[in-house]
């Protein structure tokens, strides 16, 4: 079942991505990725082992420059989709699954090397059953971090970075402790 909606939610946000870029008077798709890292978090059950998941995420970046007044600027500001997978390892088997709308700067400090900052927020299903959020169910997280882009030709890069996660329900539930966590993540990225 849940293999049937992250197809549905991937197919969906590809679609979403590709056709936006072709509409009249949009950005065109800039920077397309995918990563994957390890997110850890510590949870307030002392029963439980620390939430601990592997994520898999897609970029779909737009440079948005002209709409933000950085026309002639070297740095480059996007709006940015990211569907993403996480396979949960603790503190039971599961998944989560959702996307993230993302605002990410990039700028070059050398010919081959980009430094970056990003933050995004978006709903999601939350797969771990915890005290902080209940049940699983829907949630909502936020992300946000700072990396390196290391190109390895014009086009192609390989990234590293930290990201902070927030996981919340917002208060719809009665439980809604958050679960906030750490990850590294190395990725790939291909630049139009």
């Amino acid at each position: 079942m849940l293999k049937k909606y992250f197809t549905l939610l991937v197919i969906s946000f590809t679609f979403i991505s590709f056709s936006s870029a072709y509409a009249q008077g949009s950005p065109p798709l800039y920077e397309f990725g995918f990563s994957s890292g390890y997110i850890i978090a510590d949870l307030k059950d002392d029963n439980l082992d620390e939430y601990s998941a592997i994520p898999l995420f897609f970029h779909f970046g737009y440079n948005i420059n002209q709409y933000v007044g950085l026309n002639n600027h070297k740095g480059v500001f996007q709006l940015a989709l990211e569907p993403f997978l996480h396979a949960i390892s603790q503190p039971n088997k599961s998944v989560n699954a959702g996307f993230r709308v993302m605002m990410k700067y990039s700028y070059p400090v050398l010919e081959k090397l980009t430094v970056y900052t990003e933050l995004g927020a978006g709903p999601m299903y939350f797969g771990a059953k915890t005290v902080e959020q209940g049940k699983k169910g829907f949630n909502f997280n936020d992300a946000g971090g700072v990396g390196l882009q290391y190109f390895i030709n014009d086009n192609k890069a390989i990234t590293f970075g930290y990201r902070r996660h927030h996981i919340s329900n917002l208060g719809i539930r009665k439980e809604n402790g958050g679960v906030t966590g750490d990850s590294v993540v190395l990725g790939m990225s291909v630049f139009y």
